[in-house]
């Protein structure tokens, strides 16, 4: 977590390092965390960048004819296949 934060906030996570890791190395020299590929599950990323795409569309509409981001919009979302239906349904909470 100290090197996450390091960017961020670089004294202070050299100082809690200091302090709870004495005689390690400093974050600064420390190497960047490596992701689990494993943990990567690849319907999740498929559905989430579909979602993706709905929310970027309907951006792309409001941008076109100047609607306000509050002024509240319904839209028909229309896909090809039941797997993408079914992805953006799933991910429906974060598209509203």
């Amino acid at each position: 977590m100290i090197d996450l934060l390091h960017p961020v906030m670089p004294f202070i996570t050299e100082e809690l390092n200091a302090t709870l890791f004495p005689g390690s190395e400093r974050v600064i020299n420390s190497a960047w965390p490596k992701a689990d590929t494993s943990l990567i599950d690849a319907k999740i990323e498929a559905a989430f960048n579909q979602a993706f795409a709905v929310v970027e569309s309907v951006r792309g509409v409001r941008g076109r004819y100047n609607v306000s981001p509050a002024t509240k919009l319904k839209a028909v979302v229309s896909v090809d296949d039941a797997a993408t239906e079914a992805n953006v349904k799933d991910c429906q909470a974060i598209i509203t």
